[in-house]
């Protein structure tokens, strides 16, 4: 025999015995089953959960990610959050059991219940006291947030309130001052042109009283015309003028008619008061006759005691 068919008896020995010892070893088939659930549990864990496959991806993602929490937030965000917060906060029940506050206050109750006794008075006492911590409690309003915008400092606005209403105080004050002030001037006014009125219609009045009264006494005892009179006012003008034009030319009536002139000129810085005075005085002292009386007296003592006084205002 030769070498090479021992050499092909080998290897055919060999195969023969590799394919008898497969089913031996394996119990199985030469022929892999790829639908098997080896295959399917390694090609699912095989398989990635992140749609970022590659590192760099994952890498800027997270950069992004925290560049945006610390990117400061804008004006609503940050409001609408504190609102949040805030009505959070305001939520809360006062008399919530895991307040410290509260814990504080019911140990202090108890032990104050404690010290003062079991008597039935101080239980009363203790309990409305407790009722009244509790309804202050309860009747506690959180103070009010008052956001500033402006730049101007604490008390700013305050003391320009208190400025503004002390400086309104002062102007009203003043006004109220002002207008009593003017009330009573106006009245002060409309008494003195009252009275310089009356006196003036008095005055007038008792001009013609008194050329009659002078007429009269003079024909009584004369039996002529009264010459003029002590004082040119005693008398009205027309009567004046009249008696004048008899007894005088013409030259001597243009110049005293001139003269007339001029005191119509000084008319209005007449003081009727001071000559009805005057004038009162003489009639009285002449003739016993009062004016607001409308009557003549027989004598002084008579006037006296019968005429109340010199004045309107008396009579």
């Amino acid at each position: 025999m030769s070498i090479s068919s021992k050499t092909s008896k080998f290897v055919v020995g060999v195969d023969n015995k590799k394919h008898d010892a497969a089913p031996n070893d394996n119990g199985d088939d030469d022929d892999d089953d790829y639908m098997s659930d080896k295959f399917l549990i390694n090609d699912n864990s095989s398989q990635k959960t992140s749609l970022l496959h590659s590192h760099k991806q994952k890498y800027e993602h997270e950069r992004y990610k925290r560049r945006m929490e610390c990117q400061p937030k804008s004006k609503q965000i940050i409001k609408a959050m504190e609102e949040e917060k805030r009505q959070a906060g305001l939520s809360k029940p006062l008399l919530d059991p895991e307040n410290k506050g509260f814990r504080l206050l019911q140990k202090m109750m108890t032990k104050t219940n404690d010290k003062i006794g079991s008597s039935s008075s101080c239980d009363q006492e203790t309990n409305l006291k407790r009722k009244t911590v509790e309804q202050l409690i309860m009747e506690r309003r959180p103070i009010d947030i008052e956001l500033r915008i402006g730049r101007k400092g604490l008390g700013h606005e305050s003391s320009v309130r208190n400025k503004r209403l002390k400086s309104e105080s002062i102007n009203k004050d003043n006004k109220r001052n002002f207008d009593q002030i003017d009330q009573d001037k106006f009245l002060r006014y409309r008494v003195e042109k009252s009275e310089k009125l009356l006196a003036k219609k008095d005055y007038f009045s008792l001009q013609k009283i008194c050329y009659n009264l002078d007429h009269q006494s003079n024909e009584s005892i004369t039996g002529s015309p009264p010459p003029p009179p002590q004082e040119e006012w005693y008398w009205p003008k027309e009567f004046l003028a009249a008696l004048r034009a008899k007894n005088d030319d013409e030259e001597n009536e243009d110049e005293k008619n001139d003269d007339d002139e001029d005191e119509d000129d000084d008319e209005n810085e007449i003081d009727y008061q001071e000559r009805l005075e005057q004038l009162d005085h003489y009639v009285r002292s002449e003739y016993f006759y009062c004016l607001w009386c409308g009557c003549r007296y027989d004598s002084n003592v008579d006037l006296i005691d019968n005429c109340p006084g010199n004045t309107r205002q008396l009579h």
